[in-house]
């Protein structure tokens, strides 16, 4: 991680020890339970990160009650393995009121632990934030062993050219404008909408400018036809590419 993240990371370590809201939980056990690819774990908080609204998949997988959820602190599944950095780049995050996707490692009742994908985004209320609600899904096992490994550099301070965004392990440095180069060519979601965006404005474009030019004859020209027809087809395909 670069020196500032380390630095940040060693500094919530302390703030741990003298400060019981941001306590670690134990004891733990390595007993994991997974959820079901059908399970969707929601819970809303106040601002101060206090549960006001828990689901009944949530109750279920964390092994406490809704009495015992409900007006405590969200930190009460907090797993020891997760980094004070995480919770740092969530809450830096949330007060930006933007959105923050990342993995995190949550502890049981009984001392166990489970994964989940974690959306966590304001809430709004009359143009202001009232609160945060977050929805936990499965993750697949290798986000949970890319971020597992990821976890443990930072809580054992190792230096690493990664660092938290948002929740997302981004790379820093030259790898960072390595990734940005590669990003138009990844199957991942925001790549895909990166070629939608860059075929639908070339499109527009190249429509545009035949229309206006008075090149554009699909009836007269079949070659401007069949580049028509294609267009559209190819537009999809490269949502899915």
């Amino acid at each position: 991680m670069s020196p500032s993240s380390a630095f940040i990371n060693h500094v919530l370590v302390a703030i741990y020890r003298v400060n019981p809201l941001m306590r670690k939980n134990f004891p733990v056990t390595q007993v994991e339970t997974q959820l079901r690819p059908d399970q969707y774990l929601i819970s809303k908080t106040d601002l101060k990160g206090r549960i006001t609204y828990a689901n009944p998949a949530f109750i279920e997988i964390s092994g406490f009650t809704r009495d015992e959820l409900i007006g405590k602190a969200h930190n009460i599944v907090r797993h020891p393995d997760m980094p004070p950095a995480g919770f740092h780049d969530l809450w830096e995050t949330l007060k930006a009121q933007k959105p923050w996707l990342g993995l995190v490692k949550n502890r049981r009742k009984d001392g166990g632990y489970y994964w989940v994908q974690a959306l966590v985004s304001p809430l709004y209320e009359n143009q202001k934030v009232v609160g945060y609600a977050s929805v936990r899904v499965r993750p697949s096992a290798e986000q949970i062993a890319q971020a597992e490994q990821f976890y443990q550099h930072l809580n054992k301070g190792r230096r690493s050219n990664h660092t938290l965004k948002e929740g997302r392990i981004a790379p820093t440095g030259w790898r960072r404008a390595r990734e940005l180069l590669h990003m138009p060519f990844n199957r991942s979601l925001r790549s895909s909408m990166f070629r939608l965006s860059v075929m639908a404005i070339a499109i527009v474009s190249g429509t545009t400018y035949l229309a206006l030019s008075g090149a554009w004859r699909p009836i007269r020209n079949p070659a401007w036809a069949c580049w028509y027809w294609l267009a559209l087809p190819c537009l999809w395909a490269t949502v899915g590419a």
